[in-house]
């Protein structure tokens, strides 16, 4: 039985203070588990036989069960969040009054056997699972941008899970969280969570009481008088609109071409990362000069899409406009999980990231600096822990201020006319989901995947997905999104082509 703390949890419940912008509650983020089963030997429509069918009631049964014990000890995952009428405070209250009940709705079975819309299992595999076969409107529960969630009285579960069952024997698995509610870092907790329940495994007391932590005055707040206006934070730092939203700045005209976007995944393996993309990033430095992976990949990813960049810019560029005679800025965002620098747990299930910020013109992103200079550049700004302490307190220190006025701000940023030149990291490569037991019907992942979304999108955005475990482990697939016409010259050159594969 839950204690009395877990019972009475969600009578006073606030988001984290982060989690008071009305922007990032109208977000969800999806992550898709593929799974074999144990028709994926048999393509057709006709290869349901009574054991195939009976795996498959096993896995609904194994995955409700799952939640519903999820929801007895966690009841917030059964929740909804709302935005309290009294004091516009956005919290997480009772979906229903019986728990079981509310775990009922978190699960949406579609039996996609039939669609033949719907790649097969055989499809996906031979393809790695990309993009084009990987839509959120077929296979997530919720969109990236919830546009119902505009309404205050509109439903907005903090926890939605979708069973896709595919020809061939497949499953399909996408969770979604509510963005407001968690952060990667929390959804992936959340996920390791309903895991143990499917496979019937008792939560300790320490689980309980750490996922379960009131998420009320968990960042410290500076002194009065260093309160922001509504600005950006120093050295570097911005203020945090969610892992899916994307800010823009004025530029020229040639700058803000528009084609349409397209979506890709780019992987590269643990050998290709440590001697090609970190080598590389490292051959003008010292081996003293550390720089991690993801440092190295970034500055990678920077560099190639701006050189892709640039062309397009030069292409549609007005040679009687003298304003296209100056590179115009690109900016590229670092999504930071501060856990660590706020003494919470690497558990913690709530929204606890800023985010840093580094900017060049296109030309010098381009071309004159190295993708080791960019790497050691992304390095120091993790290094000033103090930085990105105080970033977060001035953001949490604004939202406590004028949590209007700060969603305003963020509006305006987004609406104002500028250049898609922007990019946006947000890596989930240190998230151990390929390690994830789903139980007897399901077990380990064969891939992971962000679904393909149009609601939300934005040219720039860039995940790093879950690195690989097992035999070959330690490759991370990029997913990021452009528009065509840069995506393709990304595709022709650079080392982009020499050491990642394209899926």
């Amino acid at each position: 039985m839950p204690s009395h703390t877990t019972e009475n949890l969600l009578n006073d419940f606030p988001l984290d203070t982060l989690g008071q912008q009305a922007r990032i509650n109208r977000l969800y983020t999806s992550v898709t588990f593929c799974f074999p089963l144990s028709d994926s030997g048999n393509d057709s429509h006709d290869s349901d036989d009574d054991s195939a069918e009976s795996t498959r009631e096993e896995v609904i049964e194994t995955l409700q069960q799952g939640l519903d014990r999820l929801a007895t000890s966690f009841p917030w995952t059964a929740g909804q969040v709302i935005r309290d009428d009294k004091d516009g405070v956005f919290k997480i209250v009772k979906a229903s009054s019986a728990v079981q009940l509310a775990s009922r709705r978190l699960l949406v079975v579609k039996d996609l056997r039939k669609d033949p819309s719907v790649a097969s299992w055989k499809e996906l595999q031979e393809n790695e699972f990309p993009f084009r076969m990987m839509d959120e409107e077929v296979l997530a529960p919720r969109r990236t941008m919830d546009a119902d969630a505009d309404d205050n009285s509109a439903e907005r579960p903090v926890l939605l899970i979708q069973a896709n069952f595919v020809r061939g024997g497949g499953l399909l698995l996408t969770v979604s969280g509510q963005h407001g509610s968690m952060d990667m870092a929390g959804l992936a907790q959340v996920i390791a969570l309903l895991a143990k329940g499917m496979r019937g495994e008792v939560y300790s007391r320490q689980e309980i009481e750490a996922a379960n932590v009131t998420r009320k005055g968990r960042i410290p707040l500076p002194a009065e008088d260093a309160l922001p206006q509504h600005e950006a934070g120093i050295n570097g730092q911005q203020s945090l609109e969610g892992s899916d939203a994307l800010a823009f700045s004025p530029c020229s005209a040639a700058a803000t071409y528009q084609g349409p976007l397209a979506w890709a995944h780019i992987a590269f393996s643990a050998e290709d990362l440590r001697y090609g993309v970190k080598r590389y990033a490292l051959k003008e430095k010292t081996w003293r000069d550390f720089i991690s992976r993801d440092d190295a990949l970034t500055a990678l990813m920077w560099q190639a899409i701006s050189r892709a960049r640039e062309e397009s810019y030069l292409q549609h560029s007005d040679p009687t406009d003298d304003s296209n005679n100056v590179s115009p800025t690109t900016r590229l965002t670092r999504m930071v999980d501060v856990r660590q620098h706020f003494g919470l747990p690497a558990t913690y299930p709530g929204l606890f990231v800023t985010s840093t910020a580094h900017s060049g013109t296109l030309q010098e992103i381009a071309g004159k600096r190295s993708v080791g200079s960019l790497a050691l550049d992304f390095r120091a700004a993790l290094k000033d822990t103090e930085a990105l302490k105080q970033s977060l307190q001035k953001q949490a220190a604004a939202m406590i201020q004028d949590r209007d006025a700060v969603d305003k701000e963020n509006i305006a940023a987004r609406t104002s006319s500028g250049p898609r030149l922007e990019i946006k990291v947000s890596s989930w490569a240190k998230e151990k989901l390929y390690d994830v037991d789903f139980g007897l019907f399901l077990g380990k992942p064969e891939a992971i995947r962000r679904p393909r979304f149009a609601s939300g999108a934005r040219e720039g955005l860039l995940y790093f997905l879950p690195e690989t475990r097992g035999s070959p482990g330690g490759e991370v697939v990029v997913a990021l999104c452009l528009r065509e016409g840069d995506m393709s010259r990304l595709r022709e050159r650079g080392k982009i082509v020499s050491w990642g594969r394209w899926i």
